[in-house]
This record gives structure tokens, sequence and C-alpha cells, in this order.
């Protein structure tokens, strides 16, 4: 009885191995189902598309070029006809595994090509350019190679030291560093949207300063003829505020103090006192 259990349990891990290698055989991966970019357009397409879904270009999946000699050969070679060099579906393929940009993808199938001037780069650079999308500039419409380790050449990228962005349009800084002042070409200050020169004196504030002064609108002296910038809790100067506590008032000139709390003795300087129109001294 022993050897007929024994027998059945050796029946059943059989039958279990065989479902599992047919499983497993019968997976729908595909390796050369593998997703590209369509070299018209972008859009994402599978390595078996005939044709683009969202322009309808034609995808050429015949022929590919060696990365050794730059020779045209068919997609399906393992070794260069020219050179020898091992090429085929492997090597395309393992680019796409190992999340390589997918443009390389395109530029390698192109028929339109050059070795990228980059030195020691394998890849190849379309139409016009210099370089390949690895080592281009990302810049609309420029063909220089990109400054490591930003994605711009050095005439694009922001000359702020560690900063990896584009210049913002014909400034030499991009947005976050460009001084908000239009025509001024300099870095804005830390924590300030303009730049030393054009940024209110208050340390506080992120404003421009006025064109007559050093400080924005909302930091100067309410005086006609004053540049100075507010005291705390005024709409005044220390010069031109009147000294009675709390007030937004300016002083009448003649007195530190207001029409509202100067005495109306004429020529005192003094505040009025408490519920009454004069100072201490002349009530």
């Amino acid at each position: 009885m022993k050897k007929l259990w024994a027998l059945l349990l050796v029946f059943v891990i059989i039958i279990t191995l065989s479902s599992c290698k047919s499983e497993y055989t019968s997976s729908n991966y595909d390796i050369n189902n593998l997703e590209i970019l369509c070299s018209n357009c972008n859009a994402k397409i599978t390595s078996t598309d005939k044709f683009c879904g969202d322009c309808g270009y034609e995808v050429d999946n015949t022929t590919a070029i060696c990365t050794n000699c730059g020779e045209e050969i068919i997609k399906e070679n393992k070794f260069c006809s020219k050179c020898g060099y091992k090429v085929g579906n492997t090597a395309i393929n393992e680019n796409v595994i190992n999340n390589q940009s997918s443009s390389i993808i395109t530029e390698t199938n192109s028929k339109n090509y050059k070795k990228c001037y980059s030195s020691n780069c394998e890849y190849y650079a379309k139409d016009d350019s210099m370089y390949c999308s690895v080592h281009k500039c990302s810049f609309d419409g420029c063909s220089s190679s990109k400054s490591s380790p930003s994605l711009y050449c050095n005439s694009h990228k922001c000359i702020a030291d560690g900063c990896l962005s584009a210049k913002n349009g014909t400034k030499r800084y991009c947005e976050n560093h460009s001084c908000a002042k239009s025509g001024c070409m300099s870095q804005s200050d830390i924590l300030n949207d303009f730049c030393f020169t054009h940024k209110c004196g208050d340390a506080t504030c992120r404003n421009e300063k006025n064109s007559s002064g050093m400080y924005c609108y909302e930091h100067t002296c309410l005086h006609s003829s004053c540049s100075s910038q507010k005291s705390i809790l005024s709409n005044y100067c220390g010069l031109h505020k009147c000294m009675s506590v709390s007030c937004q008032n300016a002083n009448r000139g003649t007195s530190n103090y207001c029409y509202e709390h100067a005495c109306s003795k004429q020529g005192c300087p003094s505040e009025k006192a408490m519920n009454s129109e004069y100072c201490s001294f002349h009530k």
C-alpha cells in the first residue's frame, strides 16, 4: 500500500511540473514585440507595427545600422556583413530592455544618419545635426553638444551656479534666476524676484523698487518729496511721521506731531495733553 501511495505522489508531481512548463512556454511575452517611438511623430508604437497609429508613417522594421561601421544591414542578421560586428535583434532589443532612450533606437534605424561627433559615442546623428539625441542640446533649433550634466549647451543653459535649466529668452539666466525687471540681464537676488539693483530695499519685500528711490511704493514714505522707507506702523518715515503713538499721519513740519495731535499754541512743537487743545505747559 505504501508503494502505491508513493507512486501516486510521484505521478502527481510529474503532472504538476508538466503543467508549469506548458504555462511558461505558452507565455505571450515576445521579445521582438517591444515598445519604440515613431521616428516621424514620436508616438509610442511596437516594433512589429507596419504603420504608426497616430500619423500613419510607415515603420521600417526590416533594416538596422551596424553600430561599429555604420553599414545598413538586415535586422534579423546577428553579424554585420561588412565588418563582422555582432549586431542583430539581440543588440537592438537590449537597448530597449535596458531603458535606453527610445530616440536612439529610431536613430539607429534611420537612413539619414552619421556618426555622433561626441567622443566614444556609438550612436548616430539624424539629418543635419552633429550629435545624437543623447548628446545634442535640447534647446529647440540648436545642433550643438550638451554641456553635461545639463540638457543644454553652453550658449543656451542658465549660467547660475549649479543650474541645469535653459536660459529665459535673450537673458543669461533661466526664468527662476533672471531678474524680473524688463530688459535686465542680471541674476535675481536670493529669495527675491529682482536683482540687487532693482529690488526693494526692505529685506522682507519681493517687489521692485520705484524709479526715484531705494524702496517700492508700498515701503516708501508718502511725503511728496521723500524717498525714505516708511516707519513701522506708519505711512511716513521717521522724519515725516507724527510722533504720537499709533498715529498714521504726517507731522506738520514745524512740529513732530500732526495737526490733530500738536499743541494749538502757535510755535509750540509739543503734543496736546489728553482732553485738551494745548500741551501740558500751555493749557
